[in-house]
């Protein structure tokens, strides 16, 4: 895991086609799994 985040920093990483969510929560819930909110059980902010 600590190799990937040391690539991530020195290479840095580029999104294609990102969407945003309204809410803080629920955005970074979605950003970190990579999965629509309701796939993960969100359903409020």
């Amino acid at each position: 895991m600590l190799h990937r985040i040391h690539w991530i920093g020195m290479d840095g990483i580029r999104f294609i086609d990102e969407y945003a969510q309204p809410s803080c929560t629920a955005g970074r819930v979605s950003f970190i799994t990579g999965q629509y909110l309701y796939n993960r059980g969100v359903t409020e902010g």
